[in-house]
């Protein structure tokens, strides 16, 4: 829970744009610094480490492309597949 709670933090800071893409280890070691705390290089939760990384745009923007990704259901390839066959034309 230690890993979510700074990792909100960082959130918090900078929640639109975040810190950076490859910045976590950096900024939750600073954040550890002088506390006692264990520093990590990972969240333990990727859409923690993306909002931290790249903000709420960042993380809209991954919502985004993952809800496209929805409209490939098995019966949406079945009627491109068939439109591209020969037999269709």
């Amino acid at each position: 829970m230690e890993f979510y709670r700074n990792t909100l933090a960082q959130i918090q800071k900078n929640p639109l744009l975040g810190t950076v893409n490859g910045s976590f280890p950096v900024v939750y070691s600073q954040q550890a610094k002088d506390t006692g705390r264990v520093a990590s290089k990972n969240p333990h939760n990727e859409f923690m480490l993306i909002t931290v990384q790249t903000g709420l745009v960042g993380l809209a923007a991954l919502l985004w492309l993952f809800s496209g990704s929805s409209g490939a259901t098995p019966r949406n390839c079945q009627h491109h597949w068939n439109a591209a066959s020969p037999r269709a034309w």
